[in-house]
């Protein structure tokens, strides 16, 4: 669930370029950590001076606090107790002593740190302290990452109430600074409190809330991530059709992100549901594949929920041996992922133990090196020690006039390589520029080729019209023998077809061409999708098909143009019993929440390929899925609908999987003008 995914925030000073200064930078570590290393080979013992002295020789100050903040930030999940050390160490440099928001920044990662080590009463002090001073240096990001950080911890810790004053505080910072994505972020944390708490629809409104502060539409992150939290409301309100459209919705969110173990979670979400709406087989599919990508990429929590999700389906399913047997799988993962906690855990309390027995082992020490260092002084110790430290600086002085022979050589290196480079990019200009000129004869090509098809229609009508009512005055007339009927029989269904053709023909051109033309009012879709839905009722019968409808109580007004709408519709309804088998089911739902409404069209026939699925919307591609009935498809009717959405400000998107039924969503908004 979305909860899992929760972070803390600090703040650092924005990283500086270092340019040339990171190669010195990096020789003067290599070169402290050798020389800091011989004291060890004589007394056994290394300190953290030498770390210090690597960070002070750096005489930009704003570099080196920079650069310290960032290897205590890397240390924090390696080595936290070195992290917090470090941290602290920045905070004490000349530079930094009186500079509150350095304060404010170094208190807030040390109660990162210390939320890492599952130690909240220091994790709690450190936020409250870096709160404390933001606030006394009018410091707005500070304030806003520290009652974000303080409201995790209140949740953690199931104080919802002062959780909700948290999340708040830090959201209307965050509104001030004009970090919009940290807000609603935070508001969905506020949501899932609700959700806690039981208060779904306060939870469902706040969501909705969400989604509207969403500026850029391509944020699939922001989306999927409402959908998510949406989808587990419903859930827990055991409304279970409208949680599987919002996992169905998160998931294709996700995919665009490729982030394999939010999709695995989402299946597992997905398989739940499923397996409470009794579609046992599917839900037993989508664990498996959740499963599979868990083990893929080693996510062991998200394994052991594919354990318990599979026992649970195989326990329902009536099948006791192999819930059993996945239960056992998961109880063996869980206990080795608790004993591997138990560990870290441990490992990470020795840490802090550490910290706060530093000062007096580095007092302990030192003593002990005086009384070693009382011991083996003498003359050739000395001389050993002086040739030693004779051979380092040699060493060094020899690296650095490499270094600057090769940092020559690389520079001239890099001169060439520039000198390709802006040749490429005029080359590339030139390119752009010829492609530029293609694409516009093409698409001038493009227009041409439409005008003709649109003249072309158009000059077919009449002449086809004059041959239909020719053939039906030959019928009328009669005194036909059998093969001459039949003739006359596969004569009409070929005009009809043509005619057909003509007419998807001039009714896609004028789709393409009346834009600007739209005059939206007030559309009933309530009242619209069942007439539509009545006026097919002869067709579905002749096929054995039933039609069923769910829509709204009340009316759902929309401001649209009700011709393009219903001809979306028609055709829409019209390909679903085109392509069901005799006996079959078409479904029709009308839904609204984030100001959109949502007209679904579902059907039980073969699907549709994913091969099909990349050209469905390209003008005569046709299915390789066959109408059921000997019904003729142009290949045009998916076009026109695409062009008739895109023209009212909607979108489509299907749901299909091969022998499992197809679902078109038409997405529309409802005060769209």
């Amino acid at each position: 669930m979305f909860r899992r995914n929760r972070f803390l925030h600090w703040n650092s000073h924005p990283f500086l370029t270092m340019r040339g200064t990171q190669n010195q930078i990096s020789i003067v570590i290599w070169l402290t950590f050798f020389l800091a290393g011989l004291p060890s080979i004589f007394f056994g013992q290394f300190s953290n001076d030498s770390l210090l002295a690597t960070f002070r020789s750096i005489d930009n100050d704003s570099i080196r606090i920079d650069s310290m903040f960032k290897v205590a930030n890397e240390l924090a999940y390696a080595d936290p107790s070195q992290g917090i050390w470090l941290s602290e160490q920045a905070e004490a440099d000349p530079w930094s002593l009186g500079n509150l928001r350095i304060r404010a920044n170094g208190l807030n990662m040390r109660g990162s740190i210390y939320y890492l080590l599952k130690i909240n009463d220091l994790a709690m002090l450190n936020f409250m302290e870096s709160l404390k001073i933001s606030d006394s240096a009018d410091y707005e990001l500070g304030r806003a990452h520290a009652w974000d950080n303080i409201g995790t911890i209140q949740e953690n810790q199931n104080q919802y109430e002062e959780a909700l004053e948290s999340y708040r505080n830090a959201r209307s910072t965050y509104l001030k600074l004009g970090r919009r994505k940290h807000a609603f972020r935070t508001l969905a944390n506020i949501a899932l409190i609700y959700q806690d708490l039981k208060q779904y629809d306060k939870a469902i409104e706040i969501c909705d809330s969400v989604l509207l502060e969403i500026e850029d539409p391509n944020d699939a992150l922001g989306y999927g991530m409402a959908y998510h939290v949406l989808g587990h409301i419903y859930q827990d309100k055991e409304d279970y059709p409208q949680a599987l459209n919002y996992f169905n919705l998160a998931i294709e969110k996700y995919d665009k992100l490729d982030d394999k173990i939010s999709q695995a979670e989402l299946l597992i979400d997905r398989a739940l549901v499923k397996n409470e709406m009794k579609m046992n087989d599917e839900a037993l599919e989508n664990a498996n594949l959740a499963l599979q990508i868990a083990q893929e990429f080693g996510a062991k929590p998200s394994i052991v929920l594919c354990y318990n999700t599979l026992a649970e389906i195989y326990k329902d399913r009536g099948d006791a041996r192999l819930a059993l047997e996945w239960m056992e799988k998961s109880k063996a993962l869980s206990d080795s992922l608790q004993s591997e906690e138990n560990e870290t855990d441990l490992a990470n309390y020795q840490a802090l133990y550490e910290v706060n027995q530093k000062d007096a082992e580095i007092d302990l020490l030192s003593k002990d090196k005086e009384i070693q260092a009382a011991k083996l002084i003498n003359v050739w110790y000395l001389f050993g020690l002086v040739s030693v430290v004779l051979l380092a600086m040699v060493s060094v002085v020899v690296i650095l006039v490499r270094n600057n022979k090769a940092r020559r050589r690389i520079n001239l290196e890099l001169q060439g390589k520039n000198e390709q480079i802006l040749a490429q990019h005029e080359q590339i200009s030139q390119q752009n520029a010829a492609l530029t000129d293609h694409n516009e004869q093409l698409n001038n090509l493009n227009h041409e080729m439409s005008g003709l098809l649109h003249v072309v229609a158009h000059d077919l009508k009449a002449p086809l019209n004059q041959v239909t009512g020719l053939l039906s005055v030959v019928e009328e007339e009669g005194n036909l023998n059998p093969t001459q009927e039949k003739m006359l029989s596969m004569a009409k269904k070929v005009t009809n077809n043509a005619g057909n053709l003509v007419k998807d023909l001039v009714e896609l051109g004028s789709a393409e061409q009346q834009a600007a033309q739209l005059q939206k009012v007030p559309v009933p879709l309530t009242a619209l999708v069942a007439e539509v839905a009545a006026a097919f009722s002869a067709e579905a019968a002749r096929k054995s098909i039933e039609i069923h409808t769910a829509l709204p109580e009340d009316e759902a007004l929309c401001m649209t143009e009700s011709y393009q709408m219903r001809r979306v519709l028609e055709n829409l309804l019209s390909n679903a019993l085109k392509f069901s088998p005799s006996g079959k089911t078409v479904q029709i739902s009308l839904t609204q929440s984030a100001g959109v409404h949502r007209i679904a069209i579902q059907d039980q026939g073969p699907g549709i390929s994913a091969a099909d699925q990349k050209n469905l919307y390209r003008k005569f591609h046709k299915l390789s899925a066959r109408p059921t009935g000997g019904e003729s498809s142009s290949g045009l009717g998916l076009a026109i609908v695409k062009s008739l959405v895109e023209q009212l400000g909607g979108e489509i998107a299907l749901t299909s999987e091969v022998g499992l039924g197809s679902t078109f969503v038409v997405s529309i908004p409802a005060n769209e003008k």
